[in-house]
């Protein structure tokens, strides 16, 4: 697959849980794409930090995630989207790097 292909399957991914987040009511603040895509809030009291990716999630990413710090209302989430099923596989940790699942 070309990288102008990969790039717009991620585009499209990224828009696809953007909306699959403001259709649950969530708002999004988008980030700067470095580590976390968006992030989903809710009335601003409990955010999702997440992160968009296509394909498999690696290992790096996973180890990136669980570095980062976060507060008790908020997780830190990778949503990948998954070519061949063409659905969502997701991983989500809370502030103390639990997996949430």
């Amino acid at each position: 697959m070309s990288d102008e292909a990969i790039k717009r399957l991620i585009i499209d991914a990224k828009a696809r849980a953007k909306k699959k987040f403001n259709a649950l009511g969530y708002d999004i603040i988008n980030s700067d794409n470095k580590l976390f895509c968006f992030i989903a809030s809710r009335a601003g009291i409990y955010e999702r930090k997440i992160r968009v990716v296509v394909g498999d999630i690696q290992k790096i990413e996973i180890e990136q995630m669980l570095s980062v710090r976060i507060l008790p209302n908020q997780t830190k989430e990778i949503w990948c989207w998954k070519i061949d099923d063409r659905k969502w596989k997701t991983i989500e940790y809370d502030h103390l790097n639990n997996s949430c699942q």
